[in-house]
């Protein structure tokens, strides 16, 4: 069977730049607002992925999945841990097939500012404010735009632990995009486990041996990450990962009320190198794309399945490095 190679490029800063363990489309609203290292000022994730020639199930019409993301974010200045940041997301959907059951393509840019506002009380404030577009014909149709805003207050509990509330409104949320939803977070940090737990994400990174690491995110209705990883050598590890990922789109012949959704899932395995004392990593890895569909309705709640791309295999290449 021929296998497709998608390629990835970019700086990969976060928890300990493992070139795998993260999701598609990380969200600017989250970029903005996340803590910074030391030295650091510029952050980008790039994934990609080119499957093998497949078909729509309904139809029996060839079809092939081309998708590249890109998220990223900027440190304007230097405040300590938390900054003035702007963060982007751009994703590409190519939906190479001839049939009226699926778009040509499907595309979500967005663009964030966050900034802390400063502690009172012992409490930290911080705001972010962005736009984006997300539909199939970019910057061609009003009802695809879309504002997103956030407010949180953060507060230390305990030397380990810390507690967030949100209030966040995403206008292409997949879940009540028209209103904003409050939210909650408890994080626990240790040197071998972190987790947090709350609405509307749950993330866990447990590293039961010294060379075995895992991490596990989990966001209701958008997304879904298992990753396990062995090192064999300081700059040799070997992995395998589930992903499940799911992105709401208008279409510019849709009324403003409908959208449609895009979901798909992979399993894959392979070896992360690392080089430049962990600044430069390459993973090189096989896998297999299933549960991929595209359904139509306002929002989860009313979504029903209009087309499914058939099962397909594909190879994955990513490179990151970090400066």
């Amino acid at each position: 069977m021929k296998i497709a190679i998608a390629i990835t490029l970019g700086t990969a800063l976060a928890a300990g730049l493992s070139a795998g363990a993260r999701s598609f489309g990380f969200s600017p609203q989250n970029l903005t607002l996340s803590p910074w290292r030391d030295g650091l000022y510029v952050q980008t994730w790039n994934n990609g992925l080119l499957e093998n020639k497949s078909h729509v199930r309904n139809s029996g019409a060839p079809a092939q999945l081309e998708l590249w993301d890109f998220s990223g974010r900027v440190r304007l200045a230097n405040t300590g841990k938390y900054s003035p940041t702007v963060a982007v997301h751009s994703l590409y959907l190519g939906l190479d097939s001839n049939t009226a059951l699926l778009p040509h393509q499907l595309v979500n840019d967005a663009m964030s500012v966050g900034m802390p506002l400063g502690k009172f009380a012992g409490w930290g404030f911080g705001v972010s404010v962005g736009a984006g577009y997300a539909g199939n014909s970019p910057f061609n149709d009003s009802h695809a735009v879309y504002g997103m805003a956030r407010v949180v207050v953060q507060r230390r509990l305990s030397r380990c632990d810390q507690l967030a509330v949100f209030l966040d409104y995403n206008g292409n949320r997949q879940l009540l995009p028209d209103a904003p939803l409050p939210a909650l977070e408890i994080e626990h940090k240790q040197p071998h486990l972190r987790w947090m737990l709350g609405f509307p994400d749950e993330d866990v990174r447990w590293r039961p041996l010294p060379r075995l690491a895992i991490h596990v995110d989990y966001q209701p209705v958008v997304s879904g990450v298992a990753d396990i990883e062995y090192r064999l050598l300081r700059w040799l590890h070997v992995f395998g990962k589930f992903e499940s990922s799911s992105w709401a789109f208008h279409l510019d012949y849709y009324s403003s009320t409908q959208r449609v959704f895009f979901a798909i899932s992979r399993i894959e395995g392979g070896l992360r190198l690392f080089a430049w004392r962990k600044r430069l990593a390459v993973e090189v890895g096989g896998g297999y794309a299933f549960n991929q569909t595209l359904g139509e309705g306002y929002d989860a709640r009313d979504e029903h399945t209009v087309s499914q791309i058939a099962n397909s295999a594909f190879a994955l290449v990513t490179l990151a490095v970090r400066f």
